[in-house]
């Protein structure tokens, strides 16, 4: 890692009175893979179209390879490869004359760097197949061979595996995970899949309502979502004491008075007996595994009781 790739200072996006984006400080390390969650119309694209400086903030600023000058940014920004919404093509040309064409506006007329893109996304096999007749996960990895063109440090995703079946979702998943692996390259990538950005992610950010709620890294949030066990009692106070006299250090007392428990060694059974024994009433006791979607939908939650 050799610093950040991109910095936000509380940017701001408004439409009216509405706050697409609400003093979004955002942090991506150079190598990361970056995961962006939220609901639609929580700001995520509203976010990558002002990195790429296709939407003009309405206030705060940003960093891109530690450049914030206007002019400066528009030089950096020519090493981000970026697919915001849906991506356009030539139905009627094949895969090589897109990327053909598309590298001409950008002044590239290497075959050969074409060849190995081709090649690098899988489609170097489909021959004179029009992209029209691409089925959907081919058409994503064409719009990724797109943004690979100009050889990019950074790239930009917005929901590259929205609607593909199993097998295309797998391969943009490897895709993006060799590249990330053999390219150092960052990749920001916003997906509604969370089980598969789970497979991915090196760290996350969850924005809610314009507003970036927490940055959590892949390690932190394992953590937090390790196995555990959830404890409802009557008395905590007394429950806490018996804890501690089991030699249970891990633990952690919730907002709404339950005990989570983070220790793969005890049992919930032991804990029952335990509490019994120094009469403390069980009211319940649950094994708990929670998985990132359950973690963005308990955030979410929390956020909104206290809006």
């Amino acid at each position: 890692m050799n610093g950040f790739v991109l910095r936000t200072h509380n940017l701001t996006k408004k439409y009216g009175k509405q706050k697409a984006a609400d003093n979004v400080s955002m942090n991506i390390k150079e190598g990361e893979i970056y995961g962006f969650i939220g609901q639609n119309g929580a700001g995520k694209t509203t976010m990558m179209k002002m990195i790429m400086g296709l939407v003009i903030p309405t206030s705060g600023n940003l960093e891109i390879f530690g450049q914030n000058e206007p002019r400066e940014l528009e030089k950096v920004r020519q090493k981000i490869g970026s697919i915001i919404e849906s991506p356009s093509f030539y139905p009627h040309f094949n895969a090589y004359d897109n990327l053909k064409y598309i590298g001409k506006i950008y002044g590239i007329s290497d075959g050969n760097l074409i060849e190995n893109i081709l090649h690098r996304i899988g489609l170097d096999q489909t021959g004179k197949k029009k992209s029209g007749e691409f089925s959907l996960g081919m058409k994503q990895r064409l719009a990724i061979g797109m943004a690979l063109l100009i050889k990019p440090k950074f790239l930009l995703l917005d929901e590259p595996m929205n609607g593909l079946d199993p097998q295309g979702t797998v391969e943009i998943r490897n895709l993006i995970l060799s590249l990330n692996r053999d390219e150092n390259m960052t990749v920001l990538i916003s997906s509604h899949i969370l089980d598969e950005l789970s497979k991915i992610a090196t760290c996350y950010g969850i924005i809610h309502n314009g507003v970036l709620v927490e940055e959590i890294s892949t390690k932190e949030l394992e953590k937090k979502c390790s196995k555990h066990i959830e404890l409802l009692v009557n008395d905590n106070q007394k429950a806490l004491s018996v804890i501690k006299d089991m030699g249970i250090e891990n633990f952690e007392v919730k907002p709404d008075g339950s005990i989570e428990i983070f220790d793969e060694n005890i049992k919930t059974s032991d804990i029952t007996f335990n509490m019994v024994q120094n009469k403390v009433d069980v009211k319940s006791i649950v094994q708990k595994n929670m998985t990132l979607e359950d973690y963005f939908l308990g955030l979410g939650m929390e956020v909104q009781k206290n809006a």
